[in-house]
């Protein structure tokens, strides 16, 4: 078996997802690495262990050179004769600034079509060593966070969005990850592989081909060893975030959520909790892996402000412009993220009156509410609900229409609390909800359920107000539920 065969099967072989897949895309670009790979695994395919394996070529057109269209066409006959599938297309609109990019986005978005529509499991890139060290030292220069020092992976599992916006989660493998270009091209001449030179490789005002052509080999000729000492070193510091990365997913349910009003919820006192460089790091994990679909973009400066508004306990109201139209929102213990025009919304009109019973009224689209009789609503329903209330109606209030009625709370409204020695007393729900420390934006949209003589009887959706689990009593005929819409 050839040197380079063996160094592949042996790199596919150390990662536990390959020895399960049955379906393999193949992003074969027509240069010199990915028509080796394009070689390499049809040879690898012909291999009895391996004979199982379907190979599905995916060819990006992305007609930025005049020859792209006379490559496409090549590469589709050299594909008949491996007998791979083929998926083929072309950038209707190339992009004009931000190129490199924009192409990705698009050839990715393509990619995810392929996997779709294939149902493959993994994604197979020709990225090499080369490719490592070119944009490790590329991010390094411009400045990047650790997360990007990741640089380029050899295996891992990829979100991807094809062009109607379904998704996959394909493995990504990239076999060459510890292979030299010097390699791939000799490899090329040997067996006679047939690819396709991009002029613009040769092109020094491109950074990439500035550091491919100038910088590295200048560096290489201090240490011959820099492409490798680069990989061992990216390798580090994948496994360091890897490590990072699980232990704030295990507490991430404590340091925030994502609230439904659409916006993001940071519990400062969580955060401050931590150790300084847990509380960096964290932060940093959220703006990276939370928080980087709306504010794709940020700096280091950024995070430190955040941090210093979190850190304040003099002014409990703050706020922080964080840019693309966001902004954060400090308001007591918490720190609210959302966009910047987001304001209080109010859920429905001025009063809905529950007047049936058994019923789900609509509220604003996005959630529900209903009185039901006690012995229709099963364990499930009330755990399903966002909040609920035990109630006591007689027999003439069952058979005649409810006169409940669902409001936004207003100033004033009081609630009656019974204590622990059966004393009631009355307090002001603005009070509550004060105690509760909860955002002055969610205070404006907490709803009151209430009776006849306007007697608040539930308070929600609060989920440790006193009156959002309702009496637990033996005298509870009927149960207020209040529930998102089932989509």
């Amino acid at each position: 078996m050839e040197k380079l065969m063996r160094e592949v099967k042996a790199q596919l072989e150390s990662w536990p997802a390959w020895l399960e897949a049955k379906t393999v895309v193949l992003a074969v670009s027509g240069g010199v690495d990915s028509m080796v790979m394009l070689r390499l695994m049809h040879e690898l395919n012909q291999l009895r262990q391996y004979a199982h394996l379907q190979l599905v070529v995916a060819h990006f057109n992305h007609k930025l050179r005049p020859e792209s269209d006379n490559e496409a066409v090549a590469i589709k006959e050299i594909v008949a004769e491996y007998g791979c599938i083929y998926f083929a297309t072309e950038w209707g609109e190339p992009a004009a600034t931000n190129v490199e990019a924009q192409a990705r986005d698009a050839r990715y978005q393509f990619f995810a079509e392929v996997i779709r529509t294939t149902e493959a499991d993994i994604l197979m890139t020709a990225h090499h060593l080369n490719d490592v060290a070119e944009t490790f030292l590329m991010r390094m220069t411009r400045g990047t966070s650790i997360r990007g020092l990741q640089g380029i992976r050899g295996c891992y599992q990829r979100l991807m969005s094809d062009p109607s916006g379904h998704t996959v989660m394909p493995t990504i493998m990239r076999p060459f990850i510890g292979v030299t270009k010097a390699e791939l091209e000799a490899y090329a001449e040997k067996f006679n592989v047939t690819y396709f030179e991009d002029a613009s490789n040769y092109m020094d005002h491109f950074v990439r081909n500035r550091f491919r052509h100038t910088y590295i080999p200048q560096l290489m000729q201090e240490n011959p060893q820099l492409l490798q000492n680069l990989l061992t070193i990216q390798q580090q510091i994948q496994d360091s975030y890897t490590v990072q990365y699980a232990d704030y997913l295990n507490l991430e349910p404590q340091l925030l959520m994502y609230s439904t009003n659409h916006y993001w919820l940071l519990y400062i006192p969580a955060f401050l909790a931590l150790p300084e460089a847990k509380f960096n790091m964290y932060l940093r994990i959220f703006f990276e892996e939370r928080l980087i679909e709306d504010v794709p973009a940020y700096n280091r400066d950024l995070v430190g402000q955040l941090q210093q508004m979190m850190r304040n306990r003099r002014d409990p109201n703050q706020r922080l412009q964080l840019g693309h139209g966001w902004v954060a929102v400090k308001r007591y213990d918490y720190v609210q993220i959302l966009p910047e025009e987001a304001g209080p919304k109010a859920y429905f009109g001025q009063r809905l009156i529950l007047s049936r019973l058994n019923h789900w009224y609509a509220l604003d689209g996005s959630s529900e509410a209903g009185i039901f009789a006690a012995h229709q609503v099963s364990p499930e329903m009330r755990e399903a609900a966002e909040g609920w209330a035990g109630l006591h109606l007689s027999q003439a209030q069952e058979t005649a229409p409810l006169n409940f009625q669902l409001r936004q709370r207003q100033d004033g409204d009081q609630v009656a609390i019974c204590d622990e020695l059966g004393q009631v007393y009355h307090k002001k729900v603005g009070r509550i909800l004060m105690d509760l420390k909860l955002p002055s934006d969610e205070r404006n949209q907490i709803k009151v359920l209430v009776d006849e003589k306007d007697e608040i009887v539930w308070l929600g959706p609060v989920s440790n107000s006193p009156l959002s689990r309702g009496p637990q009593t033996d005298k509870i005929t009927h149960i207020f539920l209040y529930r998102k819409t089932r989509q």
